[in-house]
């Protein structure tokens, strides 16, 4: 039976990302974690960005940076520290770490680039990344950013993302395996929102923004400030309250 919440969290969440190439996740985790338990949330929620991304890939054509082997590389090494900080760190602390780190990024690509256009910063991007994927379930701004100066082609621009993506996700995946985690795995909830954001990508990919370098580009530098904004006030919040 559909779940309207997730359904359209998703659809919502999706309908950014596919334009803009990340940020579903925020949607997705700040509307459902008031009526759902967390943990059923991330886990859940894992297959429906799956969905989401490999809808983007197709729409993309399969255009593909050459720095995204680099990203990949990174993002390995990034997810690995991030679970294992993860491990003896606290959540609300680590979000309120990550989401000043983030808004750092952003004042940073405001004033210049936030990330040297080439291999080192491809892997630097991609590391952290990963990193913060594996620390708060968030890591798309480091290589949206990176991406955003060395791919002018909204369409090479969103399938490097959404490969980068179905990686971390499918070692997120393979994490929640060994850690036992799939016992919050709610069938509903992840059908429900795979649908909202199959149908999210493609109604974004009808929008005269997307294929937009401009537009893109501006949706990219929202997103990362917004992402910032959302894990600190997040992270703040629990230490406060």
């Amino acid at each position: 039976m559909l779940e309207p919440l997730p359904f359209l969290a998703a659809f919502l969440g999706w309908l950014f990302q596919g334009t803009a190439g990340f940020g579903a996740g925020v949607f997705i985790v700040s509307i459902c974690s008031p009526f759902y338990d967390a943990r059923v949330v991330i886990v859940s929620s894992a297959p429906v960005n799956l969905a989401g991304n490999l809808a983007v890939l197709r729409l993309s054509g399969f255009k593909l940076s050459p720095f995204l082997r680099y990203l990949l590389l990174g993002s390995f090494f990034g997810l690995t520290l991030g679970t294992l900080v993860l491990s003896v760190s606290s959540r609300a602390f680590a979000e309120l770490a990550v989401g000043l780190f983030v808004l750092s990024l952003a004042l940073r690509e405001q004033r210049g680039a936030a990330f040297s256009p080439d291999r080192g910063g491809a892997l630097l991007s991609g590391f952290l990344g990963g990193f913060f994927a594996g620390l708060v379930g968030t890591g798309g701004p480091p290589p949206a950013l990176f991406l955003k100066r060395v791919e002018p082609r909204p369409e090479v621009y969103r399938a490097s993302l959404a490969v980068y993506f179905l990686f971390n996700l499918s070692v997120r995946l393979l994490f929640y395996g060994l850690w036992g985690s799939w016992r919050w795995f709610d069938a509903g909830f992840a059908l429900s929102g795979s649908l909202g954001a199959v149908l999210g990508a493609l109604a974004a990919s009808r929008l005269p923004l997307y294929r937009s370098e401009r537009a893109v580009r501006r949706l990219v530098s929202t997103g990362v400030l917004a992402s910032g904004l959302y894990l600190l006030v997040r992270g703040a919040s629990a230490l406060l309250f």
